[in-house]
């Protein structure tokens, strides 16, 4: 058997021993050198002290750099390309030894740094409680997500909703054929029908039930993540929100962590793969400081000059009671809260990569972070996703569990349990075209045509909410009216309506139409055709769209006429909120559409697209907006 000396004296030494020998070197017996001068007196102790030996079965003896790389060629995943790169490459060789050198002369130095790093214990990490809290974590979002838009489907994309599906398949099956299911794969290829989408939802809540149970963990993976994926493309753009492609994306991942198996325990035999570990760290890291990339180089200076925030509780989507206090927080502690969050945004994901001390600071920074937005604001259920990531920076050691649960020891197979190569490829692709994403940001994008194929797939998607901030909060009011006089409203369940209405917590729940009237008030009825879905939707008396309303102002009977009003809303101030109660004070400005009622849309299209003389609004009544970017 090979022996690898090493100086028994030295607590670095004992340190990097200590690692070696929990990666499994294979072949390899590691002993102090004071122990071993009988067996090689060709090396006199002064060596010895050096330099680490290693001793080969062939009884060749090497020293420093060519010692380690000889040791590591033994270590299982892929650690022999140091030692080929040292045997091919003089200039490795040689680059290798003057490091080498440096280290063993440095010793105190170099082992503070390696605990700084690493922490005090170099032995391999074990992932296997986190995997299962992750996967049921991950099973909870997607019984959450599918119950949060089977609710509203129908009303939505339903036969008689506002944008229906079977009108959005027709029209890309006539412009692609079936070739268009390699863009939009999705099973409403075979049915659009409300029953078919009801089903959809249904059946995603039962398997991500699954999933938090922990039967056939892989196999409930492999269905929460097509049907979302086909559900994302059913709801067409009610679906199309970053979170949505983070849970696609999160929800191919989780496939290749969850094991084999009857069902999901803790002490999983084998353990998770660290390619999988380091796969949704990658996807945490990109998700992170494409955020901070996307504020920072979108070219709005309210980030950069941090006054984003004096505007952001006020005008972003759906704020909560809360968000009303934190707009009156004193200015300094608003821009301080800016660079705060580019620091953590920006700058901590990079420890991502790092050691235990390291991971475990980012760790409680980034949930931190999540939790005040959650706070603040409704994203649906974009904060939950996120921290459930964030458990991969943790270790089962970190994690709060009984005594007789941490006693157990999660432990890797004793042998390589299937091919590691399939897993490395594909772990390889997704870096690769995850960091052409990240490199986008500086101009740099390779394989647009790549990244265009596989988009359908939602296997590597860009992020960065609200690049541009919304400075102004524009409102749309939907009115019907049954005399042409009296005008009444369709009240948005959880926007700003009453001005004496508090903002409310409606997440993890998301409702679309909400959401969908945001990004509208941004811009001109012309080019929202969409909002001709829900307008005669109403007139129709379509029950389906009028359930997505906080309630039916005429009771059932539809009105004759619609028109959409645009107000600016802000938040009232102390002193106002303390004389009236409102929580929101508002600017009419007038028209946003013209008037509709049905001898209006006779030939409108189905989809809710209306020919272009028929809508154009009032240009005196508008006023264009800065918006946001949609998720």
């Amino acid at each position: 058997m090979a022996q690898l000396l090493f100086d028994g004296d030295c607590g670095f030494c004992r340190y990097c021993v200590e690692w070696i020998k929990s990666r499994g070197a294979r072949g390899v017996e590691c002993a102090p050198f004071q122990s071993q001068l009988e067996k090689f007196p060709q090396v006199p102790p002064e060596e010895f002290r050096k330099a680490v030996h290693f001793a080969g079965d062939d009884g060749e003896i090497v020293a420093g750099a060519s010692a380690i790389y000889r040791v590591l060629e033994r270590i299982p995943g892929g650690w022999f390309v140091f030692n080929w790169l040292y045997r091919r490459s003089n200039a490795f060789a040689r680059w290798s030894e003057r490091a080498y050198a440096w280290v063993a002369s440095h010793r105190p130095t170099a082992y503070r740094i390696a605990k700084v790093f690493l922490g005090n214990d170099p032995t391999p990490p074990s992932f296997g409680w986190v995997r299962a809290v992750y996967l049921r974590a991950l099973g909870a979002i997607y019984v959450v997500a599918f119950w949060s838009f089977g609710v509203q489907a129908i009303g939505l994309v339903g036969a008689r909703g506002v944008l229906p599906a079977e009108g959005t398949f027709a029209a890309m099956r006539e412009q692609f054929g079936w070739h268009g299911l390699l863009s939009a794969p999705s099973l409403g290829w075979i049915s659009q029908s409300d029953a078919f989408i009801q089903f959809h939802c249904v059946m995603g809540v039962i398997f991500g039930l699954g999933l938090i149970v922990g039967v056939f963990p892989r196999a409930m993976a492999i269905l929460c993540w097509g049907l979302y994926l086909s559900l994302v493309h059913l709801g067409g753009i009610f679906m199309q929100f970053q979170w949505d492609s983070l849970l696609c994306e999160a929800g191919l991942l989780a496939i290749g962590l969850a094991p084999w198996a009857w069902f999901l325990t803790v002490r999983q035999i084998p353990a998770p793969r660290p390619v999988w570990i380091f796969l949704h760290r990658f996807l945490l890291w990109r998700l992170m400081l494409m955020s901070a990339l996307a504020k920072w180089l979108g070219g709005d200076v309210a980030w950069r000059s941090g006054a984003a925030l004096f505007h952001h509780f006020e005008t972003q989507p759906l704020p909560t009671w809360i968000a009303w206090y934190v707009h009156h927080l004193p200015g300094q502690i608003l821009g301080l809260g800016v660079w705060v969050m580019f620091f953590i945004e920006g700058v901590v994901p990079f420890a991502f990569f790092m050691g235990r001390p390291w991971r475990l600071a980012a760790f409680w920074l980034q949930v931190s972070l999540q939790c005040l937005i959650a706070l603040t604001g409704n994203y649906t259920f974009f904060n939950g996703l996120t921290i459930a990531l964030c458990f991969f920076l943790l270790e089962d050691r970190f994690v709060p569990m009984p005594r007789r649960l941490r006693e157990l020891r999660i432990r890797s197979p004793e042998g390589p349990v299937g091919r590691p190569w399939p897993a490395r490829a594909v772990a390889g692709c997704l870096v690769l075209l995850g960091t052409f994403q990240v490199s986008g940001f500086f101009g740099w994008r390779p394989f647009n045509e790549v990244f265009r194929a596989v988009e359908g797939l939602r296997i590597s998607n860009p992020y960065g909410l609200f690049a541009v901030m919304t400075k102004r909060r524009p409102e749309l009011e939907i009115q019907g009216t049954m005399d042409g006089d009296l005008w009444l409203t369709y009240e948005s369940p959880y926007k700003p309506g009453s001005l004496t209405r508090a903002p409310s917590f409606v997440a993890p729940h998301q409702p679309r139409l909400d959401w969908q009237l945001w990004f509208a008030a941004l811009s001109n009825f012309d080019n929202e055709t969409w909002l001709y879905g829900v307008l005669t939707g109403i007139l129709d008396g379509h029950a389906e769209v009028v359930s997505l309303f906080r309630e039916d102002p005429f009771k059932g009977k539809p009105p004759k006429e619609m028109r959409i009003l645009l107000h600016v809303y802000h938040f009232a101030s102390p002193e106002e909120r303390r004389a009236t109660g409102a929580w929101w004070t508002r600017e009419t400005l007038g028209a946003y559409s013209p008037g509709v009622s049905l001898p209006d849309t006779e030939g409108v299209p189905e989809g809710g697209e209306a020919p272009p003389e028929e809508i154009a609004p009032d240009e005196a009544d508008q006023e264009p907006f800065e918006g946001g970017e949609e998720g």
